[in-house]
């Protein structure tokens, strides 16, 4: 009797599905945004190409970062960062849209309370790096 071998890829579909549809979302809303203020550019091509690496990365993060899952937040981090860097007009909806997701996620893959307060702070803290690299300093009190 042979008993089917169960794929957790194929398990976490249904997982994956709604936050591959939120991450479209938040990247037609960054390109609207962007466009709005600035015509798109050269910047625009490459906020698309870190876009798809964010989501081949969500898309394919149970296979790749099954042991060590802070590579995982850490690469996302970085990866957010440069999409915020590269379309700051966007940067709001990139940060707002995006890295809650991620605290979200940490949650399903930790199952320390400490870990995921860390992890969520990390990325508090990366918000707030983004938001000033991105805008002036007197823009800051308005997402506070």
């Amino acid at each position: 009797m042979d008993k089917k071998r169960i794929d957790p890829f194929n398990k976490m579909i249904y997982s994956r599905i709604p936050t591959l549809l939120w991450g479209i979302l938040v990247y037609v809303a960054a390109m609207i945004f962007q466009f709005l203020t600035v015509s798109l550019s050269l910047s625009s091509l490459f906020f698309s190409g870190l876009f798809a690496i964010h989501l081949i990365f969500h898309w394919w993060s149970f296979y790749w970062f099954q042991k060590k899952p802070w590579i995982y937040f850490f690469i996302q981090g970085i990866v957010i960062l440069l999409c915020v860097l590269a379309m700051p007009a966007a940067s709001p909806v990139i940060l707002i849209g995006l890295l809650p997701v991620l605290i979200a996620q940490s949650i399903g893959v930790y199952y320390h309370t400490l870990k995921i307060i860390l992890t969520g702070l990390c990325f508090f803290v990366l918000f707030f790096l983004a938001l000033i690299l991105a805008n002036d300093t007197d823009d800051l009190t308005v997402y506070i």
